[in-house]
């Protein structure tokens, strides 16, 4: 996992097409969690995702409100050698 000043970085999706509304939802409820930020949007039509820098304290309480619809995960960039 990499660490973004002293957070670290998740990869959030929908678990199905008919959850990606759920991404804005998770998306509001990152504004208010200090020092939290998307640093990446990608996905294609109906299959959007985010790269996000999170606390862990953070990612686990969203985890436990957006779990069921979206799957959040550490992400493991990679690094060049």
């Amino acid at each position: 996992m990499s660490a973004t000043n002293g957070n670290d970085q998740f990869l959030v999706a929908p678990r199905n097409a008919a959850s990606a509304g759920d991404l804005a939802a998770f998306e509001q409820a990152m504004q208010s969690v200090p020092g939290a930020a998307i640093l990446q949007r990608a996905g294609k039509a109906g299959q959007p995702r985010l790269v996000v820098t999170l606390p862990a304290a953070s990612a686990s309480q969203l985890r436990e409100q957006f779990g069921a619809t979206l799957i959040i995960e550490p992400n493991a960039p990679l690094k060049p050698f």
